[in-house]
C-alpha cells in the first residue's frame, strides 16, 4: 500500500512539474514578443523624428536598377529580381510570426495537458466510487443473507420438538402374547418430526404474526380516527353542528328548482351529468365546507342522482356496482368514495350518513351489498348509507332533512310535466 501512494505522489509531482515549465516557457515567450514589439515602436518613433527613412531610399535605388536591366527571359517564365524586406532596428516580421506561432501553441499545449489531468482524475474518481459501493453492496447482501438464515434456523429449533429414542421391543411374555415391533416403531416414527410438520408449523407461526400485524394496523387506524375527531371539535367548537349537502345530477328532470326548497341549514350543489368529474364533485364539497366554516365537515350528504337496484349512475361511463368496484380501472371511484368519507363529520358518528335519493337503490340484495362494500371502503370514517322509499316513514323522514315535504312532494309530482312550476 505505501510503494502505490508513494508511486502515485511521484506521477503527481511528476506533471505538475510538467505544467509548470511549460507554463514558464509560455510566459518567456510572452516577455521576448513583448520586448520585440516595444523595440520595433520606439525605432519607428526615432525614424519619424530624423527624417530619415533608410528603407525607402533602398527601395528608390533597387527599382533604378531594375527599370535599366532588361528582364530575363527564359521560355515562356519570366524571372523578376525581388528585394528582400528590410530590417528595422535588428526586429523582422518573420520573428514576430514565429513568435506568435509559438504562443499559439504553447496555449494549446497548456489546456490539452490540463483538460486530459481533468479528464483522467475524474475518471480515477468514478472507478474508486463504483468500487466502493460494490463492496458496501457486497457487505450488506451477505450480512442480509446471514441473519435471514440465523433467523429461519432458530425459527425451526423452536418449533421442533426433541425426537424421542425408539422405543425397545420387550420381550414375550409368559402368557404366549408376542408385542408387534411393526406397531411399535410405526409409533416412534408419527412421534418424530418432519419437514412436512416443520413446514406446517411455520407457516402457523407467519400466519399468527399477519393476523397480529393486521390487529395492530387496526388499532392505528381507530387512534388516527380519534384524534381527526378531537382535531374537528377543537377547530370548530364543542356546539357547532355541520351543514348538510345535496348533489344533484343534471340528469334530473327540472331539479334546478330543488334549490327553492331546500332548507337553511342544507348546500345544494348541481353538477354535469357528462362533464363533471369525480374529482370536481370532491373540490365543490371541500371548498364550500371551507366557505362555511373552515375546518368543518358535512353532517349528512344526500346524493340525488340516476341509478337502480343493487347500483348508482353518477356519472356518464361510471356505473357503480360492487364489481366494478373491485376493478383496478375503476380505482377512480373507489378514491370518490374514500375521499368523501373524509369529509364527513367524526363528532357523532352515529349521525353521520349519506343518502341516496332519485333511484330505488335497494330493491333486490345487491343495493345491501353495495352498501356494505362501500361503508367497507370509508373506513376508518364511521359512516353508514341510507336509500328509503321517499313515500315511507324513513323516506319522509330522509327528505324532511333536506327539503320542505309539502313542497318536495309538489315538484316531485310534476316534474316529469312540460308545465313551468311555481314553488
Amino acid at each position: 500500500m505505501g510503494s502505490g501512494s508513494s508511486k502515485k505522489k511521484q506521477e503527481t509531482a511528476r506533471k505538475v512539474t510538467n505544467v509548470v515549465n511549460v507554463a514558464n516557457a509560455f510566459q518567456d515567450a510572452g516577455k521576448r514578443s513583448d520586448e520585440k514589439k516595444s523595440l520595433q515602436t520606439a525605432g519607428d518613433r526615432q525614424d519619424e523624428e530624423k527624417g530619415v527613412n533608410n528603407g525607402e531610399v533602398v527601395h528608390q535605388e533597387i527599382s533604378n536598377e531594375k527599370e535599366k536591366q532588361p528582364l530575363q527571359q527564359n521560355g515562356d517564365v519570366s524571372h523578376v529580381l525581388v528585394p528582400d524586406p528590410p530590417i528595422e532596428n535588428g526586429v523582422n516580421d518573420d520573428d514576430a510570426n514565429a513568435d506568435e506561432l509559438m504562443l499559439s501553441h504553447a496555449s494549446v499545449k497548456i489546456q490539452s495537458v490540463f483538460r486530459g489531468y481533468q479528464e483522467r482524475a475524474l475518471r480515477r474518481k468514478e472507478t474508486e466510487m463504483a468500487i466502493k459501493i460494490q463492496r458496501i453492496y457486497r457487505r450488506h447482501s451477505s450480512q442480509k443473507k446471514e441473519v435471514t438464515e440465523a433467523a429461519v434456523m432458530e425459527t425451526i429449533a423452536e418449533v421442533t420438538p426433541v425426537p424421542e429414542e425408539a422405543p425397545a421391543i420387550e420381550e414375550p411374555a409368559q402368557d404366549n402374547c408376542e408385542p408387534d415391533p411393526c406397531k411399535a416403531t410405526k409409533e416412534w416414527l408419527e412421534k418424530t418430526p418432519t419437514k412436512t410438520n416443520v413446514k406446517k408449523q411455520i407457516v402457523g407461526v407467519g400466519q399468527q404474526t399477519k393476523e397480529d400485524f393486521i390487529a395492530f394496523q387496526d388499532e392505528i387506524t381507530e387512534l388516527k380516527w380519534y384524534a381527526e375527531q378531537q382535531l374537528e371539535k377543537a377547530i370548530c367548537g364543542s356546539e357547532f353542528v355541520g351543514p348538510k349537502i345535496v348533489l344533484v345530477s343534471s340528469k334530473v328532470p327540472k331539479g334546478d328548482l330543488l334549490t327553492k326548497i331546500v332548507k337553511d341549514n342544507v348546500l345544494i350543489f348541481h353538477y354535469d351529468f357528462k362533464k363533471d368529474t369525480f374529482d370536481n364533485l370532491l373540490e365543490n364539497i371541500h371548498v364550500n365546507l371551507e366557505a362555511f366554516k373552515p375546518g368543518s365537515k358535512a353532517r349528512s350528504i344526500c346524493i340525488y342522482c340516476q341509478g337502480g337496484p343493487g347500483f348508482l349512475y353518477i356519472r356518464r361511463g361510471k356505473v357503480v356496482t360492487v364489481a366494478k368496484l373491485k376493478k383496478e380501472r375503476e380505482q377512480d371511484q373507489v378514491r370518490f368514495f374514500k375521499e368523501m368519507g373524509k369529509l364527513m363529520s367524526k363528532r357523532e358518528p352515529a349521525k353521520s350518513v349519506i343518502h341516496v335519493m332519485g333511484c330505488n337503490m335497494l330493491g333486490n340484495e345487491k343495493g345491501e351489498q353495495l352498501f356494505t362494500h362501500l361503508q367497507g371502503i370509508m373506513k376508518p370514517n364511521i359512516v353508514r348509507f341510507e336509500a328509503p322509499l321517499e313515500l315511507s316513514p324513513a323516506g319522509v323522514e330522509m327528505v324532511e332533512t333536506y327539503f320542505d315535504f309539502e313542497k318536495y312532494k309538489t315538484w316531485r309530482s310534476n316534474k316529469h310535466l312540460k308545465l313551468d312550476l311555481d314553488l
